[in-house]
């Protein structure tokens, strides 16, 4: 028994054995292929295959380092490469390779953790110092223990004058290979780029491992992105690099010197050295024209690097016809470093370039100089958003110089180098949506619509009820917030203010299924009434809220205390400079879910008072009459005459005049006579019961205003003679003032 047990433990070892053998050779195998993958530039495969490895040995040193690589230095994908790092570093044993604590310095410092990098430069330093092998990267670590510090210092930098908002132009145009030196071509709103991919089957690959350089483009507008010239032969680099504002000329890099062509039909024409004394360099990657082509500032290399060459900026004057031979351009300007990728202002004032040197936070920054008095002022870092601790390159802007175009390899991107716009001395407007309570809404789409310029933006709020907008300066605008089953928030905003963070709230009230609705218009035209002052009281509550329209010239009233069949009984006011007050009372049953529009069951529509008007013919009266050769007020007068007062009651500032009318029976001195006993009857009446009574006045005409052809000696009947017996009350003024008072 106990024989057989031991021959089934043998046999079960060697299984195990074998498997453990057949494993190891598979891994093997799948880390040669990677690694071959890897040296063809196959990267997504590469990728693939070392995480097959990982899959059969989850602490392959090998994989790990091997997608350490890929990340940290193909794609430039930090966060990725942090992850395999970390692992990597989970994982310490006595042959670890050293070097994981360079790439872990590298990729904090590229994710801008520099107090964390310095930190791990400085642990790879200690533990290599005995080791000999310090000295193969000590320059390295030293310039970027040196470049943490810059960064650190520079994140500090803030321009009081100027606020710059990056964002990066997203899967549109960058991808996980590089994108850069973005031109913008303002009358077709296109943007130019360069990038290395691979176009077609058989490009062969360049000296570097990667493919020829090619233009592409993308539409603004269409939001589209091609090839420019899909025809040029691909046996060397084309590089879009620069245009001029003035005409249709175009820099193209090209056999590692700057060329000229020009756009016809969109696609580029036959390219063009410039003229030889701008061109007698070793190596000259960028370039841009100023002072309507007169003025050129380029990137130049004289001698190779490896001879001790680097890049300056040169700059060279077209005087009679010929270009000046390029100097540098300052002392100030060029550094021990590279600088390159000038651009220079349209006026020829302020020139911002790239550099090295500078105290750059690590690689490529930007700089801005002045010309001052015939001299560059010392650059300026712009800081951070703009610069980072990544490669910060070909800055552009529109011809405005609002907005702008730059390139980058900083953190967060697709990979490699990614193309970023810009906007300058732009604004914050950061708001909060919430219910009538207070508490913050989630998921709330914010319209945000430009009233200075036109145009909207739209976003949601985040889980916080947040939202955020970034907008221009000295602009206008209104907000409308919308959430299934809330009533739209509504407010307005501008940025004339010198905060640059604006703040701009909505309230969204909830919708519970029953809702009053009013849209106050004008009643000649219909147009939609803005900043009506509206009171509504409750009648059965007692509560009374206030409300002003907004352009939509719209009220909305939640009516959450009634359920079906109840009653409800409101009091509407609307006031409005230069309209009648008006009130009404709507009374109505709640017999089905949903809103209720006043509007449709009252007349709400509001109407212009203007001077001359009779108010009669603006409200619901009927005739004022009264017994054949009197002037006192009778009772069915009474209650027309109390309209008027109810009108100018409402609208105190209006001044009246009533005007009494005769037909041509009698005689015009005794019709004289009469109506204007009958006018004053009628003032005094309402004097006695209108705030400020000297606003009201009365006049007899007789006669002498007849409306028809019904005049002495001629026969009319008594209806023709009634339309000439009338009483006006005609607007004399709308603002009442103390001489009123005075002159009655």
């Amino acid at each position: 028994m106990l024989k057989g047990t031991w021959s089934i433990f043998l046999l079960m070892l060697i299984l195990i054995s074998g498997q453990g053998l057949h494993a190891q050779r598979e891994i093997k195998s799948l880390l040669h292929d990677a690694k071959k993958l890897k040296g063809s530039l196959d990267f997504p495969q590469a990728i693939k295959t070392y995480k097959q490895v990982l899959e059969l040995d989850v602490d392959n040193a090998s994989a790990q380092e091997g997608l350490i690589d890929i990340y940290l230095y193909r794609y430039e994908i930090f966060d990725s490469a942090a992850t395999y790092i970390d692992k990597r570093l989970n994982n310490v044993v006595a042959d670890t390779n050293d070097l994981v604590f360079f790439h872990q310095g590298n990729c904090l410092r590229m994710q801008e953790r520099h107090y964390e990098a310095i930190d791990a430069y400085l642990v790879y330093k200690k533990i290599t110092a005995n080791k000999g092998r310090l000295k193969l990267v000590q320059q390295e670590i030293d310039e970027n223990l040196e470049s943490c510090r810059y960064a650190i210092k520079n994140q500090q930098i803030v321009n009081d004058n100027t606020t710059y908002t990056v964002q990066n132009m997203d899967f549109f145009i960058n991808s996980v290979d590089s994108e850069y030196t973005p031109v913008f071509l303002e009358g077709d709103s296109l943007l130019l780029y360069n990038a290395r991919y691979k176009d077609f089957e058989t490009e062969e690959i360049t000296i570097d491992n990667k493919y020829y350089e090619n233009i592409y483009y993308f539409d603004l507008e269409e939001s589209v992105a091609s090839s420019y010239n899909p025809g040029i032969k691909q046996d060397n680099h084309h590089a879009v690099i620069g245009t001029r504002y003035d005409n249709n000329d175009i820099l193209i890099f090209y056999k590692n010197k700057i060329w000229l062509s020009s756009i016809d039909k969109d696609r580029l024409n036959e390219i063009e050295p410039l003229p030889k004394p701008l061109s007698n360099f070793y190596f000259q990657p960028h370039g841009v024209f100023a002072d309507s082509g007169k003025t050129i500032i380029f990137s130049a290399m004289t001698v190779p690097e490896f001879e001790g060459g680097n890049l300056d900026l040169y700059i060279s004057h077209l005087e009679d016809s010929l270009w000046s031979q390029p100097k540098r351009i300052s002392p100030v300007i060029n550094s021990e470093k590279n600088e390159d990728s000038p651009y220079l202002s349209p006026d020829g004032q302020t020139l911002y370039f790239s550099s090295k040197g500078h105290n750059s936070s690590g690689g490529y920054d930007f700089y801005k100089s002045e010309l001052v008095n015939g001299e560059w002022s010392y650059p300026e870092n712009l800081g951070y958003p703009m610069n980072s601790a990544g490669d910060d390159i070909y800055l552009s802007f529109t011809q405005d110089g609002k907005r702008g175009y730059f390139s980058s390899n900083r953190n967060g991107g697709f990979g490699g180098m990614d193309i970023y716009s810009f906007a300058v001395d732009q604004k914050t407007i950061e708001g909060l949506a919430h219910d009538k309570k207070g508490n913050p809404l989630p998921d709330v789409v914010i319209t945000l619509m430009n009233l200075t310029d036109g145009g909207e933006e739209y976003t949601t709020t985040d889980e916080n009820g947040v939202f955020m907008y970034q907008v221009d300066s000295d602009k206008e605008f209104k907000l409308l917030g919308e959430k299934d089953e809330y009533f739209d928030g509504h407010g307005k905003v501008n940025t004339l203010t010198a905060e640059k963070t604006v703040k701009a709230d909505l309230m969204l009230e909830k919708d519970p299924g029953i809702s009053i609705y009013a849209l106050v218009t004008d009643k000649k035209s219909g147009q939609p009434l803005d900043s009506v002052k509206m009171s509504i009281t409750d009648n059965m509550k007692g509560s009374t809220d206030n409300h002003i329209t907004d352009e939509s010239g719209s009220y909305r009233r939640a009516v959450a205390d009634k359920k079906l069949d109840d009653r409800g009984s409101y009091n509407f006011t609307f006031e409005r400079e230069g309209y009648l007050y008006k009130t009404i009372t709507y009374n109505l049953v709640f017999d089905k879910e949903g809103i209720y529009n006043l509007h449709t069951d009252m007349d709400i529509t509001l109407e212009k008072v203007e001077l001359g008007q009779d108010l009669s013919k603006m409200i619901d009266i009927n005739p004022i009459y009264f017994d054949v050769g009197r002037y006192n007020i009778r009772s069915d007068a009474a209650i027309e005459l109390d309209k008027i007062v109810k009108v100018m009651n409402e609208n105190p500032e209006m001044v009246i005049e009533i005007g009494s009318h005769t037909d041509s029976r009698g005689s015009a001195a005794s019709n004289m006579k009469l109506s204007q006993k009958r006018a004053l009857a009628s003032a005094n009446y309402i004097k006695e019961r209108i705030t400020n009574p000297d606003r009201i006045t009365g006049k007899g005409y007789g006669e002498s205003r007849l409306v028809n052809e019904c005049a002495d000696g001629v026969r009319c009947s008594k209806e023709q003679h009634q339309v000439n017996r009338r009483t006006e009350f005609i607007i004399v003024r709308l603002t009442y003032t103390i001489e009123d008072g005075a002159n009655n």
